[in-house]
């Protein structure tokens, strides 16, 4: 769904400005990210030495209130956002997170984490349609994203050619069979930081490969026109699935998924398989990343 200027969705349900629930004018704080520090005493004199630094959960507070003409219509709206804010499904599935997306400066951006705290006070301004409410978002990825999922699909029929007139040199890094198929492509990443990729294999193909931007995805199995394969290195993802369910081998001596991640530019592709029905595909997603709010 489309938000509006300061205007935030969770679950399907939008609130801010000129919503049910709207968030006070001073009611949005997005937190930074906590630090876990390496640092050590220096054992021979003064001070530390500094390890290094990694960035752990940040919290998002809101401070909310309804906007309502009656009692009644409040309690309604309140009902409306707290049941998305108390998703069970999430709430007690391990690893689970939930896409908080908001509008501000002209921009829509998301960021992934769970929904915490909720505290509503009732007082006699619920008579009037007012009821106030404190929320806190647990951001669990300290990178901000753009909404906009971009993506780049390359066929693997296609004849050897390059995207967008670009000269990029092609070394195979792979041992193809005979018949094998490869495609060089290239894609373009926004955003201000590195970001994770997903990369989704399309069948029928056997031994398929791409090679990115340094890192090499790579499967030992089949991948069936039916069942597609998705390696997702997002945070809260980390793994390589089929379509119909459950985990799947990745080769190895390639890149950990944890390490599939594309800074801003233009990086080359490599998609390298055995299809006799040269249908198969590979399907490049990522949403540019960026370090604060706005």
């Amino acid at each position: 769904m489309d938000l509006q200027e300061k205007q935030y969705e969770i679950g399907g349900v939008t609130f801010g400005l000129d919503c049910p629930v709207e968030v006070k004018a001073d009611g949005w704080v997005p937190g930074t990210a906590t630090l876990r520090t390496q640092d050590i005493d220096n054992p021979t004199g003064d001070g530390v030495r500094p390890g290094k630094d990694f960035k752990g959960a940040a919290t998002w507070g809101f401070s909310l209130y309804t906007n309502a003409r009656t009692e009644k219509e409040a309690w309604a709206s309140v009902a409306a956002l707290a049941a998305a804010w108390d998703n069970e499904d999430v709430r007690l599935t391990s690893g689970a997170v939930v896409p908080l997306r908001y509008r501000v400066a002209g921009e829509t951006r998301v960021v992934y984490g769970r929904p915490r705290r909720w505290t509503a006070t009732v007082n006699n301004t619920s008579m009037q349609g007012r009821i106030e409410i404190e929320a806190d978002f647990i951001v669990v990825d300290p990178t901000v994203y753009s909404d906009t999922m971009r993506t780049h699909i390359i066929p693997i029929a296609v004849p050897l050619e390059l995207d967008a007139g670009l000269d990029v040199p092609f070394i195979p890094p792979f041992t193809t069979s005979a018949g094998a198929s490869v495609r060089e492509s290239a894609v373009r990443i926004g955003g201000e930081l590195p970001t994770p990729i997903i990369v989704t294999f399309n069948g029928p193909v056997a031994d398929a490969a791409v090679r990115i931007g340094g890192w090499t995805a790579a499967l030992p199995d089949p991948v069936a026109a039916d069942n597609p394969v998705t390696v997702d290195a997002r945070p809260w993802v980390r793994a390589a699935t089929a379509a119909s369910g459950g985990g799947v081998k990745v080769s190895p001596r390639v890149t950990r998924i944890s390490k599939m991640w594309l800074p801003p530019g233009i990086h080359e592709v490599i998609f390298t398989g055995d299809d006799i029905t040269s249908t198969a595909s590979v399907l490049v997603s990522w949403r540019e990343a960026y370090r604060t709010p706005r």
